[in-house]
């Protein structure tokens, strides 16, 4: 290189070839299954060095504790378009299995109490639909009138196969029925990283309306909290 012509490279000396080297060390010191460095730097899904904040490509734990269990949640739901009924006349039009503050506070509360912080959002609407997920002692499978749950997970609308989050979150459905004559109220895998919760069956008269005269919070959660917890490991690491 011609004399001059060198340059300095993140402070270092002039003519010298400078390494900066970051070294990280897996460690999880609360055993939730999230690497501490995830925790508090972020997820590098790419592996160039540096942890983008859109979301897009890399990931940010938000409000993650290294040293407190954390479990990340996305949560999608289904709707009935409001001009005409589904799944010939069984589900109203209008009809929405969006998860109720009060239901999802009552689950966040309940790990709370556990010593582990549950962070969720509520995301996607997806089109009402049978819809099986592959759990034990279940025997609901695929079909052409049932909806696989791993393709709406694997589908960019909802989730998608190269969202960052896969590294860390769990993926939950709230929906209908998983078949058409079906009466579970959700499964979880076991162990995994992903549920699913169908009340849509369930006679609504029989709880206490709620708010917008739709099933009471109290069903919703309690269902909710049992599927989150017989998924093991609830946690990105397969622990509980």
């Amino acid at each position: 290189m011609p004399y001059g012509g060198a340059v300095r490279a993140s402070g270092g000396e002039p003519d010298f070839n400078d390494l900066i080297v970051v070294v990280r060390v897996a460690n999880d010191s609360d055993g939730d299954g999230l690497w501490d460095d995830w925790e508090t730097s972020g997820i590098d899904t790419n592996g160039d060095g540096k942890v983008e904040p859109n979301g897009v490509v890399d990931l940010k734990l938000n409000n993650a504790n290294p040293n407190r269990r954390d479990i990340y949640l996305e949560i999608d739901y289904m709707v009935c378009p409001g001009d005409g009924n589904c799944l010939n006349n069984q589900v109203a039009a209008g009809r929405s299995y969006k998860p109720k503050d009060k239901a999802l506070q009552l689950v966040r509360d309940a790990f709370a109490a556990n010593g582990i912080t549950l962070h969720y959002e509520v995301d996607d609407a997806i089109p009402i639909q049978f819809m099986a997920l592959n759990c034990p002692n279940l025997d609901i499978t695929a079909s052409e009138n049932v909806k696989n749950f791993d393709n709406t997970k694997s589908d960019d609308r909802y989730f998608g196969l190269t969202n960052p989050r896969r590294f860390a979150y769990h993926y939950a459905v709230f929906g209908y029925r998983q078949a058409e004559n079906t009466l579970s109220s959700g499964c979880g895998e076991t162990p995994g990283n992903d549920l699913i919760v169908t009340l849509g069956a369930w006679n609504t008269q029989c709880f206490k309306p709620g708010p917008n005269g739709k099933i009471d919070t109290t069903p919703t959660s309690d269902d909710f909290l049992i599927q989150d917890k017989v998924s093991p490991g609830i946690y990105a690491g397969g622990k509980i």
